[in-house]
């Protein structure tokens, strides 16, 4: 499904997977916003998070551990990737041509998985007492 990266898309876009699919089980949003917006649609649907359907989404902004149920995020390493971009501006701008540059590097981050409440349902909490 398509989003605008908004709360009311991952609201619009969660009304129109359950309508496609009932049974649906888990959603993954392309940024916490949509999330956040995901959240609110499977409240008013009836939905019960994570019970039964787990919502992901991607970014870990500070508002996701206080959503309703707390987000399930990927959190990405941004200032990682900040210095990366900084380093790579300053040989740039230190290079005498554009032929002493060299091909783009490629930089591999690696992003976190952070575990909260909507995703965990409660036979998986009394399987696991000690995450």
């Amino acid at each position: 499904m398509a989003g605008d990266w908004y709360p009311t898309s991952g609201d619009k876009g969660l009304e129109e997977l359950l309508r496609r699919c009932p049974d649906l089980e888990a959603v993954f949003a392309c940024n916490d916003p949509m999330a956040a917006g995901a959240l609110l649609a499977a409240r008013r649907l009836g939905r019960v998070v994570p019970e039964t359907l787990a919502v992901v989404g991607f970014d870990d902004v500070p508002e996701a551990a206080y959503f309703y149920p707390s987000l399930t995020t990927v959190r990405q390493p941004l200032a990682d990737l900040g210095c990366q971009a900084v380093e790579l501006l300053i040989q740039m701008l230190s290079a005498p041509t554009s032929a002493e540059i060299g091909p783009s590097p490629i930089f591999w981050l690696h992003p976190h998985l952070i575990i909260r409440e909507s995703t965990v349902r409660e036979s998986q909490k009394a399987a696991n007492p000690n995450p």
